[in-house]
């Protein structure tokens, strides 16, 4: 990923993981594992974190939605899909309508 590239992106509103993401730290992570118990993880995870409320689980598309409390309030939706038998990818996407000089992918 080129620097100008990388710090344009920092400020960004909106950043998340995806399969050709030109950062390495986010790309989708792939698990050995099968969609219910990468789901329940998934959610335990996030009820677990005190600066996160999750507002809407949906089992069926596979999305946990929640809102993320503190300095820079920002929204996160973290889905769970099944590519193929015990494979199972996570990707995760965050958004804010605030500034934050430290950019978002320091939240």
């Amino acid at each position: 990923m080129s620097f100008l590239k990388s710090i344009s992106g920092r400020y960004e509103k909106f950043s998340g993981t995806s399969e050709n993401n030109r950062d390495e730290q986010l790309k989708t992570r792939y698990y050995k594992t099968n969609f219910n118990q990468m789901f329940q993880t998934v959610e335990d995870l996030l009820r677990a974190d005190p600066s996160l409320k999750i507002t809407s689980v949906s089992k069926e598309r596979g999305e946990i939605s929640a809102e993320l409390k503190g300095k820079l309030p920002a929204f996160l939706t973290a889905t769970v899909i099944t590519t193929k038998p015990f494979e199972t990818a996570v990707d995760l996407h965050i958004s804010t309508e605030k500034f934050s000089l430290a950019g978002i992918n320091r939240l």
